[in-house]
């Protein structure tokens, strides 16, 4: 019983992480598209040091920390679900 769980916490948790690198993707593809956009349409003047230093920090953030974040939050909550049965049941 305990495999049969444990399996699907991990199936659960790879699924999770492939949405959040797609929508990691999303935002960054988003982004630097719309820069280019921008850019060629002249519709504001951006510094391309700051255009890239934006892009290099969302890279970082969408691949490094936001993952990260969001998964110790979800095992944060696992782990108050299981104290909380303790102490309804314990």
């Amino acid at each position: 019983a305990h495999t049969k769980a444990y399996m699907s916490f991990v199936v659960a948790s790879r699924w999770f992480a492939f949405k959040l690198d797609l929508l990691s993707f999303i935002l960054t593809a988003a982004a630097t598209l719309l820069a280019v956009l921008f850019d060629d349409q002249q519709w504001f003047q951006v510094d391309p040091a700051i255009l890239g230093l934006a892009l290099t920090l969302l890279i970082q953030i969408s691949t490094t920390n936001f993952p990260w974040i969001v998964r110790q939050s979800a095992e944060v909550t696992n782990q108050m679900v299981s104290v909380e049965r303790i102490l309804e049941f314990g």
